[in-house]
């Protein structure tokens, strides 16, 4: 099986309620196909052989802003990561396995602008903070 790869993907935003409320969404899906060599040393070179190692990828993420003032906005942002991928454990072992990642990420913060300073609040794990500054 010769390497193939395909990737797809979409984005969607735009207003909910005008000047107030807006959403986006995307969606990133990989697929990709490949013969992984397994390679041994003298003397068990009639060993060597190939075996099927495909990967697949889905990625989602969702954001929510809200305008509450001029200046200010509440957010709220949603990430998935899927992946999973076959392949050797152990370097010049014939032992594929399958390989499963979830990865969940929920954030939320708050943007203010005063002046000439742009500010964030925010966190993406429960009992953490951050905060950033910028001079605009």
């Amino acid at each position: 099986m010769p390497f193939n790869r395909k990737q797809y993907g979409a984005r969607l935003g735009g207003p909910i309620v005008k000047d107030k409320l807006f959403f986006f969404g995307g969606l990133e899906r990989t697929h990709q196909d490949l013969q992984a060599a397994q390679v041994f040393p003298s003397p068990f070179k009639a060993f060597n052989a190939t075996y099927n190692s495909p990967f697949r990828d889905l990625e989602p993420i969702g954001r929510l802003d809200w305008q509450l003032k001029p200046n200010w906005k509440l957010f709220y942002r949603f990430s998935y990561e899927q992946n999973s991928v076959v392949r050797g454990f152990i370097p010049n072992t014939f032992t594929p396995f399958k390989n499963v990642d979830h990865t969940p990420v929920h954030a939320a913060g708050f943007d203010f602008s005063t002046g000439g300073f742009h500010t964030a609040f925010g966190s993406a794990t429960p009992n953490s903070a951050t905060e950033s500054s910028t001079q605009c």
